[in-house]
């Protein structure tokens, strides 16, 4: 029996281990810059109307612990002119992290009930639940709550830890210290699980005003049972020590909700009873409740259960993932699109991501379409000008990532037609001549209205239509020329007999 309750505190030790790596990720800013350069000298030199060039920008790397790489990508559509901008953000994990900016103040909240002194329950001949059986169990919760703060204060030599215990009510075993809990008094097991108690008194402690503001805050709650006490509105020790009633469930989830609010609560469900305790939840289901909700991306766990029968091997795996910190959090990508670009759906000439919570190395990708001014002159044109990426790194500092390098688009100007009709004499009739062509749009066109005038002797320009600019509407892009007869001035003289 005692070799199956060491195995239970080592169990308990890798648990307490996703509380002190994951604080590793706390938290002051950095600039940098990276830019994909684009060869402009070995531009394509035959393109075709909608071709891309350099359709792949990157700005960051992936070489060291805790870089963060970014990747652009366009890639055409099925419309021409239109293109879909792929953005891939990932990072490299950080084995270790010692570098903390930030106060530390971490509570832990043991479960001081009876059952936590008790290996085996039995019935006696009225049905009556009694301990049956006295195991390690409590000195293996005990050696795992010492062994965490040792750990912790390995890792983060400025972290300040205090104990609170609750059993029918809660009380505060010591207080913020940045030492171990060798010297804590964790007292003996007895009564019922006020687990509300004990985390109204963690709030306590980490709302005292001598605790710097920029303080990160975290508990840790030790449990083997579901809640059977609770404070009632006159502060008195209320419910009916065996079962979770509703009062009960909701005074916990209320003051657990409180907490949240300042600190980050992390969750270990000790040998939990099976079964369902209060409206098909169990003991599991109101300590994940009663959790911080885990991060997106993230393969940290907020609550983990103690059962060894659950777990076997999974206190291992969770040792070894959350012995890592994601290279960043909290990031934000703003990318500006190029002069000639507008969005396919949605107006402005900037996109803005929402904010990614974690930088992980399996990546979050996002996409949006953008399009092309048909009107666009002729050459290569940048989809967008530069991106920048601001987050914050594993150590806490406010990082910058940008680049100023883009895909190119190579595009050849819509052409609008145009007519210019010559007439001899009026407009009425057919033209003599009429000369179709085709120009971008604002291009200017110049009238020769002396074109046609060598093939009609007689014929002058006298008015019609001069230089013009394209426009979008087709209609408007025609230029009249008239040309009309030509009178010359004549006379005649008469003479008698001879012209002398």
């Amino acid at each position: 029996m005692k070799k199956k309750f060491i195995k239970n505190s080592k169990k308990i030790f890798y648990t307490l281990f996703v509380f002190i790596y994951t604080i590793m990720q706390i938290i002051s800013p950095v600039m940098v810059s990276a830019n994909t350069s684009i060869d402009l000298d070995n531009l394509p030199t035959n393109p075709e109307i909608g071709d891309i060039y350099n359709s792949t920008v990157t700005a960051g790397s992936l070489e060291n612990e805790g870089d963060v790489l970014v990747t652009k990508t366009v890639t055409k559509t099925n419309t021409l002119g239109e293109y879909t901008v792929t953005f891939n953000i990932k990072g490299k994990k950080v084995t270790t992290s010692t570098e903390i900016k930030k106060p530390l103040y971490a509570v832990v909240v043991f479960d001081r009930s009876g059952s936590m002194n008790c290996t085996k329950y039995s019935y006696d001949w009225m049905g009556n639940k009694y301990c049956a059986e006295v195991g390690n169990k409590w000195e293996s919760a005990v050696n795992g709550a010492k062994t965490f703060a040792e750990t912790l204060l390995n890792k983060v030599n400025n972290a300040q830890i205090a104990l609170v215990g609750f059993s029918n009510d809660a009380e505060t075993l010591r207080e913020f210290a940045n030492i171990n809990l060798d010297d804590a008094n964790f007292g003996s097991a007895n009564g019922g699980t006020n687990l509300q108690a004990g985390l109204l008194k963690a709030n306590e402690l980490l709302s005292d005003t001598s605790i710097p503001e920029n303080a990160v805050k975290y508990v840790v709650v030790i449990s083997d049972g579901q809640p059977t006490f609770y404070y009632d509105n006159k502060g008195y020790t209320s419910g009916n020590g065996n079962s979770t009633t509703k009062e009960t469930y909701e005074a916990t989830i209320g003051a657990a909700t409180t907490l949240k609010n300042q600190a980050e609560i992390f969750s270990i469900g000790y040998m939990l009873p099976s079964g369902t305790v209060y409206e098909n939840k169990t003991a599991a289901d109101i300590l994940t409740e009663v959790s911080s909700p885990n991060k997106e991306g993230s393969t940290i766990k907020h609550y983990v259960d103690g059962k060894p029968e659950d777990v076997a091997n999974a206190f291992t795996n969770i040792a070894e993932e959350i012995s890592t910190a994601n290279a960043g959090t909290n990031a934000q990508l703003t990318d500006k699109l190029g002069n000639a670009f507008s969005f396919v759906d949605g107006n402005g000439n900037t996109y803005t991501s929402s904010t990614i919570g974690e930088i992980t190395e399996e990546g979050t990708s996002f996409s949006f379409n953008i399009k092309i001014d048909e009107d666009s002159s002729n050459g290569w044109h940048p989809t967008n000008n530069g991106f920048i990426l601001k987050y914050t790194n594993y150590k806490g500092e406010e990082v910058t990532l940008n680049s100023e390098s883009d895909p190119l688009v190579y595009w050849e100007a819509k052409q609008y037609n145009y007519v210019i009709k010559y007439y001899l004499d009026d407009t009425n009739g057919n033209p003599i001549a009429t000369e179709n062509g085709t120009a971008p749009l604002n291009e200017e066109i110049k009238v020769n209205e002396e074109k046609h005038l060598s093939s009609h002797i007689g014929y002058e320009y006298t008015g019609g239509d001069k230089d013009f600019n394209i426009s979008k509407n087709e209609e408007e892009n025609i230029a009249i020329v008239v040309y009309t007869k030509v009178d010359y001035n004549y006379v005649i003289n008469y003479y008698k007999d001879s012209i002398s």
